[in-house]
């Protein structure tokens, strides 16, 4: 309990967040854990369009006087990479944009009692967490390298966390 002097006013002053520390591994391996759910996730839902796409047309198929296998084979050769695209752009989005707007995070890093926030400590924007997306993209399509020569300049920093002006804290 503080007593003040008649007249006496308080300021609290909200303390910013400490400084990131590299958390160099556990978000390696949220990264990880992150990029197996969304090809599982996507892999199967290709699949599974796939096959939905197929019984569809199954009265198409039975005129036509070819074998179901040959015809299933077929199609799902030719559709396969166009199917597993368009399930992976709508997970990935899905998952590191509506997610972390959510719930704050993502299962990898949820996992690993890691959060996502931005500068100032407030939940990130849906704006954020696109441009993060995008960061996210150019690391992984570089192999990390990216990711890794952005850790050298900005305490511990990914390429995606200066890119969208939010960072990863315990």
């Amino acid at each position: 309990q503080i007593e003040l002097a008649p007249g006496a006013s308080v300021r609290l002053v909200r303390e910013a967040l400490p400084a990131t520390k590299p958390l160099l591994y556990p978000r390696a391996i949220a990264h990880f854990i992150d990029l197996g759910v969304v090809l599982g996730m996507s892999l199967y839902c290709s699949k599974l369009a796939s096959i939905v796409l197929l019984s569809l047309h199954s009265r198409a198929i039975a005129g036509t006087g070819r074998e179901a296998g040959a015809l299933f084979h077929d199609a799902y050769a030719y559709s396969s990479l166009q199917m597993l695209i368009a399930s992976l752009t709508i997970l990935s989005v899905l998952y590191f944009v509506a997610l972390p707007f959510a719930l704050g995070r993502t299962f990898g890093l949820g996992l690993l009692g890691l959060r996502l926030r931005a500068e100032g400590g407030e939940w990130p924007t849906l704006r954020q967490l696109s441009l993060r997306l995008v960061g996210c993209l150019v690391t992984y399509g570089s192999f990390g390298a990216v990711g890794l020569v952005g850790l050298r300049n900005c305490e511990g920093k990914f390429f995606q966390d200066r890119l969208s002006g939010t960072r990863v804290t315990e």
